[in-house]
């Protein structure tokens, strides 16, 4: 039966032929699907590209996955203009194809409602799992952390040896992944990474059709998330200092905004292509430790990514010495493939909050970053109102983030990892920020100890950015007694 054929049955089947012709016009929702950003564009385009028109897509899931934002993204094509007003309007006939598709082949109509409820994310649920492993984390630490991916998918992890950074990183990917051993890659980064080698691999000089794989399976994981863009892979990179980045990680970094290519070799090869793109379910997640034995991160590496840092409060370890736990991540894993899918669907979405407080924050800072040369660009701004927009839009738990919460993790996460310099530079500059981290007075830095104030001695300052506060001062305090601080080792 031809296209045409078929829009003739579906004309008879819908009672409205004008209809039908008004929105599917030419029988092909292609030119619709490339005017999306995001989403499921990946998916669509892929399976538009094997078809001429939708009308030949075989397989009912494959409509699911073409049409799944006409029911689950009602913000989306509401507020969408560069979709037609009718289009947005009759979203839902739209999905009567589906109801075609299935009767037409005379198979069960999907329930669409149940799948997309099925599909949502849900931060709550993940802190639950991440927390039934025996691993002891802050609610807001987790919240954080998944939200940064989502807003970035290069996220790194900071702090005190020992304090759960890989373990988080592994329980959470282990949450979103019904195939943990195929979707996650964890490496060790050697102190004699030079060149991309360790995670490319590289064209075989002497053999001229041989690509020789890396060992790690770092390419290999990326070939999987290309091939399967519904489901996220987990690229970790444990000790990621222990080599300097740019060495073997610039082609990524490049990658990760220019959206461009990476070339491999000259060969067309079944198993290897000439060059690979990082694809959008690809999330990277590095954990470094500072000391005598690792590197600083520069600047580029750092406006790139969320750095959260880790410490372990007197509660925790109370807690932990207490009853301690014994962590057992690999029975963790996603319930179903959904939820892993869920979640690549929300990083392709644009969420971006903007807020007077968090404007007036990000300028103040802007101001004083600006006169040390640690000022941060667009990108970072952009970053920030998307990071605010996942929090406000995604939480799902009863102790969601407020915004103060948020414009404080903003800035201990994006504004201050780059800062460093020496005690005469930087002290003026960590005195204003101090200010900005409290509404109204704040105490006087230079006064404080070497800890931070709790209880009566601040019961006279309201404190809105707690983190940031706490970091400030101590890089407050490394500058005093050192003359020098930066963020990761204060």
């Amino acid at each position: 039966m031809t296209i045409e054929e078929r829009l003739e049955l579906f004309k008879e089947f819908t009672k409205d032929g004008e209809k039908t012709n008004s929105i599917l016009g030419d029988s092909s929702l292609g030119k619709y699907v490339s005017n999306l950003t995001g989403y499921e564009i990946s998916v669509a385009t892929k399976l538009l590209s094997q078809a001429n028109s939708i009308f030949e897509l075989t397989d009912p899931d494959a409509v699911i996955r073409v049409l799944r934002f006409f029911r689950s993204q009602k913000e989306f094509y509401a507020d969408n203009t560069t979709l037609t007003a009718h289009y947005r309007d009759d979203a839902s006939y739209i999905l009567k194809y589906l109801e075609f598709v299935c009767y037409y082949r005379g198979v069960e109509m999907p329930n669409v409602e149940d799948a997309i409820k099925t599909d949502d994310f849900s931060i709550n649920a993940i802190v639950s799992a991440i927390r039934s492993t025996g691993l002891i984390y802050e609610d807001s630490l987790v919240k954080r952390f998944a939200f940064s991916l989502l807003t970035k998918p290069f996220v790194i992890l900071s702090g005190l040896a020992g304090s759960g950074k890989t373990q988080l990183a592994l329980a959470f990917a282990h949450a979103l992944s019904e195939t943990p051993n195929e979707q996650i890659c964890t490496v060790a980064v050697g102190a004699d990474w030079t060149n991309r080698e360790p995670l490319l691999g590289y064209a075989n000089a002497l053999e001229k059709d041989n690509y020789v794989l890396p060992e790690s399976g770092a390419l290999q994981l990326l070939i999987k998330a290309i091939e399967n863009p519904n489901d996220p892979y987990f690229l970790i990179l444990d000790e990621m200092n222990m080599s300097y980045v740019e060495r073997y990680f610039a082609d990524f970094l490049s990658a990760m905004e220019s959206k461009k290519p990476i070339r491999l070799w000259e060969t067309k090869d079944k198993d290897v292509p000439v060059e690979i793109v990082l694809p959008d379910n690809l999330f990277i997640i590095g954990t470094i430790n500072v000391d005598e034995t690792t590197y600083m991160f520069s600047p580029k590496v750092l406006d790139r990514a969320n750095v959260i840092e880790f410490k372990v409060s007197y509660e925790e370890m109370e807690r932990f010495l207490n009853v301690p736990a014994n962590v057992n991540i690999q029975s963790l894993k996603a319930e179903s493939d959904a939820v892993g899918k869920a979640f690549v669907t929300l990083a392709q979405k644009i969420f971006e909050k903007q807020d007077d407080t968090m404007k007036i924050t990000l300028l103040n800072f802007f101001k004083e970053l600006k006169s040390v040369g640690a000022e941060f660009g667009f990108r970072s701004a952009k970053e920030i109102y998307r990071f605010m927009g996942y929090a406000l839009t995604c939480d799902d738990s009863t102790s969601k983030m407020n915004k103060d919460d948020i414009v404080d993790a903003a800035i201990v996460q994006k504004l201050l990892p780059k800062l460093h310099g020496s005690l005469k530079s930087l002290k003026p500059v960590l005195e204003t920020l101090w200010t900005y981290c409290f509404e109204g007075d704040a105490p006087e830095l230079s006064t404080i100890g070497t800890v931070l104030p709790t209880g009566e001695e601040t019961a006279s300052y309201r404190v809105l950015y707690k983190n940031s506060a706490d970091k400030i001062f101590r890089m407050y305090r490394s500058a005093i007694v050192n003359g020098f601080t930066s963020f990761s080792e204060a």
